[in-house]
């Protein structure tokens, strides 16, 4: 686990802003991807969120809510260079989830439609 992103906190009676860390998690292979958990800027998304980032941050999968737990689960049990398209297809599952600041997958694995019907290869 690194941390690498941050969010900047101002805490009343403070004069300095404090930096938090968003958790964030690498995974290799077909494609390098991260799992990056945020609890930090609820302000802005309204909730904690759970991005899955996809390559030099070229892709960003924001679900609402903390899904850690699913992704690691997915990564451990899924073999092979099969991991992303697994946590994609995870992401497409809970669509009602989806932060209104998420970009959906148009672009991977022939399209978000073919990827919500099952057709990720």
């Amino acid at each position: 686990m690194r941390h690498s992103t941050v969010s900047v906190q101002n805490v009343p009676g403070c004069s300095v802003p404090i930096l938090v860390p968003n958790t964030v998690k690498d995974f290799k292979g077909f494609m390098e991807f991260y799992i990056s958990y945020n609890n930090y800027d609820i302000a802005t998304y309204g909730c904690d969120t759970t991005a899955l980032v996809v390559g030099q941050m070229e892709h960003f999968f924001i679900l609402n809510g903390d899904h850690r737990e699913a992704f690691n689960k997915i990564v451990e049990h899924t073999t092979g260079t099969c991991k992303l398209k697994a946590c994609i297809q995870y992401f497409l599952e809970h669509a009602e989830q989806v932060s209104k600041y998420s970009e959906l997958p148009n672009k991977l694995f022939g399209g978000f439609h073919a990827a919500k019907e099952g057709r990720v290869r």
